[in-house]
């Protein structure tokens, strides 16, 4: 960090959704909309990014505590309940970093810190994907 901080240990919770086309149409929007807004109500964490192309849609937390395993069975709970069928990939991502880059009241962003890295790991997890059935 460049203040001389040392930096945090933070763990993102992606839930990703698979979508028509190569882009979420409107309907599937509403479904991802929904999602982040129950999540946001869990107590777990802040919705700091959402997105869709690639076939998918995703929205990504940053987790108040740095506890996957805790925040696992909530998150998988609640997607049961308020959306029963709907099919979802729940993936964590361990950083370190500075939480108010990540954070939109705090940064200004919009959260595009974190919406830059799960593009950047979902566009990994294809390629790697695409050369292991190669």
């Amino acid at each position: 960090m460049e203040d001389g901080t040392a930096p945090e240990k933070l763990i993102l919770a992606s839930v990703m959704m698979d979508v028509e086309g190569d882009f979420a149409n409107r309907a599937e929007l509403k479904v991802r909309d929904a999602v982040e807004a129950k999540l946001n109500t869990l107590g777990i964490g802040q919705s700091v990014g959402s997105g869709s192309g690639m076939g998918m849609m995703d929205v990504s937390f940053l987790l108040d505590k740095p506890d996957a395993e805790a925040a696992r069975p909530i998150i998988e709970q609640a997607m049961a309940t308020a959306f029963p069928g709907q099919e979802f990939t729940l993936d964590f991502s361990e950083i370190e970093g500075d939480r108010s880059e990540f954070l939109p009241e705090k940064s200004g962003c919009r959260g595009s810190a974190a919406a830059a890295f799960v593009m950047v790991l979902a566009v990994a997890g294809l390629l790697a994907a695409q050369f292991t059935a190669a």
